[in-house]
């Protein structure tokens, strides 16, 4: 698996771990509805072989990582 795809899968484990342990609601797993876009994401970035074609992509990558900290903080909140 290459780095980066593990890197953000890695995010989404710590953050599983952390609802598991700590929350004791599904709310707290909101974060998960997040995790398609960012392994779509991830695997678009890797298969990029153009710096050029990567660029326009940061802002979707912002996004995608900004949906899954509004998800957790909301899971938070609810939980």
């Amino acid at each position: 698996m290459p780095k980066l795809l593990s890197n953000k899968l890695g995010v989404i484990q710590c953050l599983a771990i952390f609802a598991l342990l700590e929350l004791h609601n599904l709310t707290g797993w909101l974060f998960l509805l997040a995790v398609p876009a960012l392994y779509m994401q991830a695997r678009y970035v890797l298969h990029e072989t153009d710096p050029s074609g990567i660029r326009p992509m940061l802002e979707k990558t912002v996004k995608c990582v900004l949906i899954v900290n509004i998800l957790f903080a909301l899971g938070l909140l609810l939980a």
